[in-house]
């Protein structure tokens, strides 16, 4: 005679088999949406070291090289005046580019010490310098030549207050994405090329 056995129910078997594919399935979500976002922040704290790397180095080129230079010319040829004027613009055309684009990125960021700065996108001050080197030459005024040099000088001690040694860091990376270890350094810039 056969026993009977009991019938386990295959439903309460399928449940469970779904179950644990659903829980699966929602951590494999969750880990490719935390993964995601990471780098997304890598991407904005890598994007922001490098317009940081590139107002620091086109404010020294512009110090070291454009303006010695400029201020060393002894004779004027209107050629080399032309010229001069014409490099010198392009280079705070640059300048101004670099430093618009991370103000950009700082008014996107939403942290309370940013905010509270009043970070404005766009840089006045440097934007009427190159507006007077359309129609005055740098050589041959004087009082340019000097706002153009403490201009530069200030952007240039800006950017020094950031800690470069961070660059391709990836823990770095995502805390500068989110305000941290630069926004002294951008205050600082803000405060260079707006006008007082």
């Amino acid at each position: 005679m056969k026993e009977n056995t009991p019938n386990k129910p295959i439903g309460l078997a399928i449940s469970l088999v779904i179950l644990v594919f659903c829980l699966m399935l929602n951590i494999l979500f969750v880990s490719k949406n935390i993964a995601y976002k990471q780098e997304i922040q890598i991407k904005t704290g890598t994007e922001i070291v490098t317009l940081l790397e590139e107002i620091r180095s086109q404010s020294e080129y512009i110090d070291t090289t454009l303006l010695k230079y400029a201020s060393s010319i002894n004779g004027i040829n209107s050629e080399l005046e032309l010229n001069v004027n014409h490099i010198l613009k392009y280079e705070l055309v640059q300048l101004e580019h670099a430093i618009t684009k991370l103000f950009e990125i700082t008014s996107a960021i939403n942290n309370d010490s940013l905010s509270a700065s009043a970070i404005q996108a766009e840089a006045p001050k440097l934007s009427a310098l190159i507006e007077q080197l359309e129609t005055e030459s740098f050589i041959k005024n004087k009082q340019l030549q000097d706002n153009i040099i403490v201009l530069v000088k200030d952007v240039n001690a800006s950017t020094e207050q950031f800690n470069f040694k961070l660059s391709g860091v990836k823990a770095a990376m995502i805390r500068m994405s989110n305000g941290f270890e630069w926004v002294e350094a951008v205050q600082a810039l803000d405060n260079a090329v707006s006008i007082d």
